[in-house]
């Protein structure tokens, strides 16, 4: 992994300028997790993170995409990569594991990111957010 995945850093393709500025503010006050990336391969990460899920920027993203999802939430994951490649806009609910091994119950949004050209070359911005306070932790 480049240095250009670090999570402090700003959005790889995004750098510069004032709205990027902006964009940093954003995601980093944010308690949302915010990722970048495409169906195989993440970019970067808001460090919130290491908040919602006990990692580092740097750490998450050298997991394998999907690496830290419960097996049994998976399938549905893995039926999400089509949509997401194509351009369309899909969320659910997933048990992504914590660094202490537990896992948390998060919300996603994954949507399109079109390139500076209005096209999409399969990019994606995606938010996750803890569930509920009910379902923030399991253990299996």
């Amino acid at each position: 992994m480049s240095d250009d995945a670090q999570g402090d850093d700003g959005p790889p393709a995004h750098r510069g300028g004032a709205l990027d500025d902006l964009f940093r503010l954003v995601a980093e006050s944010s308690r949302d997790l915010i990722l970048i990336g495409s169906v195989d391969h993440n970019e970067w990460i808001s460090p919130s993170v290491q908040e919602i899920l006990g990692y580092t920027p740097q750490e998450f993203l050298s997991f394998p995409g999907g690496g830290l999802v419960h097996p049994d939430d998976r399938a549905a994951v893995e039926g999400a990569r089509p949509i997401i490649a194509a351009g369309r806009e899909v969320g659910g609910r997933v048990r992504v594991r914590h660094r202490d091994g537990s896992y948390r119950w998060l919300d996603s949004r994954v949507r399109p990111l079109p390139d500076p050209d209005g096209g999409f070359r399969g990019r994606s911005l995606s938010s996750w957010r803890v569930a509920n306070a009910d379902s923030r932790s399991s253990s299996a």
